[in-house]
This record gives structure tokens, sequence and C-alpha cells, in this order.
């Protein structure tokens, strides 16, 4: 009875392996799928979302140029990139000779 009980339960085990295994590719392909689908619609609000921003952007680049054209009639403003690395360490020294200056006179406090 022992012999006839095994292959009763393999019987058993090769109907679920064979049951199982395709149940599992299935349940694994769905779940794929609708993450594959999730992520397609998460993408096009992102890009739409982009595409907003960037119109946005531009429109607000125009009201800057503009405003630079009332302020500074019609030359640009040089950009703080373009300025030469000269202007930046004579500056640069200058405030260095005024503080020396402004302080020159002041009397030392020992505490």
């Amino acid at each position: 009875m022992s012999k006839m009980s095994t292959t009763n339960e393999s019987k058993m085990l090769d109907m679920i392996k064979i049951w199982l295994f395709p149940s599992l590719i299935s349940v694994l392909g769905w779940f794929l799928i609708t993450s594959v689908n999730e992520m397609k619609s998460d993408i096009k609000k992102l890009l739409a979302q982009a595409s907003a921003d960037q119109v946005q952007i531009e429109n607000l680049q125009k009201q800057v140029d503009a405003l630079n054209h009332k302020t500074f009639g019609m030359r640009n403003p040089m950009p703080p990139n373009e300025i030469p690395n000269y202007v930046h360490s004579d500056l640069a020294f200058l405030h260095q000779e005024e503080d020396k200056n402004k302080y020159k006179n002041s009397k030392k406090v020992i505490l």
C-alpha cells in the first residue's frame, strides 16, 4: 500500500507542477504588463509637464529680455560668466584697500 500511496503522491505532485508553473508565469506576466503600462502613463504625464515647463521658461525669458531692453536700452548687460577674470581680481583688490582705509584710524580694543 505504501507503494501505491507514493505513486499517487507523485502523480499529485506532477499535476501540481504542471499547473503551478504556467500559473506563476501568467501571474508574473500580468504584473509585468501592468507595471509597464503604469510606467508608460507616468512617462506621458512627465513629458507633458516638461513641455509645459519649457513653454513657461520661454515666456519668462521673453519677459526678462523685455525688462532688460527697458532697463538697459538697446544693449544687453554682460552675463557674469563673461566678465573677464582680471576684473574680478581688481574689484577684490579695491575692496581690500577700501577696508584697510576704513579701519586704519580705529582704536584697537584689548579684552
